[in-house]
């Protein structure tokens, strides 16, 4: 292989290493964030309303990094599309954030209502 491959395989061995490195540090400031988030829904705990507002603050965060960045990000030919979607499946699959339905919520208020009305008789 010569100096060349030795060279080229450093490069790309010097990429890997600092990848990782970026990865932990945005892993680090990530996990803060959820520390605190979780805090946030420790001291709501109880108040349906501040724990909408905290689901509607990810959810715009969400819905903004979607629009925003994400999109930017997103490759410009068909192989490199590929290559994401392959990786994204192996991690998991695609991130989304599920919204509670009336019908959800009435039905797990019904059982409740239900003994309330037996109880008063």
């Amino acid at each position: 292989m010569g100096l060349c491959g030795t060279m080229t395989r450093d490069r790309v061995t010097r990429r890997r290493i600092v990848g990782t490195d970026k990865m932990k540090g945005r892993t680090q400031n990530l996990s803060a964030l959820v520390e605190q988030i979780h805090e946030a829904v420790e001291t709501s705990r109880g108040d349906a309303i501040a724990l909408v507002d905290i689901l509607r603050l990810l959810e715009r965060l969400h819905r903004e990094v979607t629009e925003g960045a994400f999109q930017d990000a997103l490759p410009q030919n068909r192989q490199e599309l590929y290559k994401l979607l392959r990786v994204v499946e192996e991690k998991g699959g695609w991130p989304h954030i599920p919204r509670y339905k009336l019908q959800t919520l009435c039905s797990q208020i019904a059982p409740e209502a239900e003994e309330q009305a037996i109880d008063l008789s």
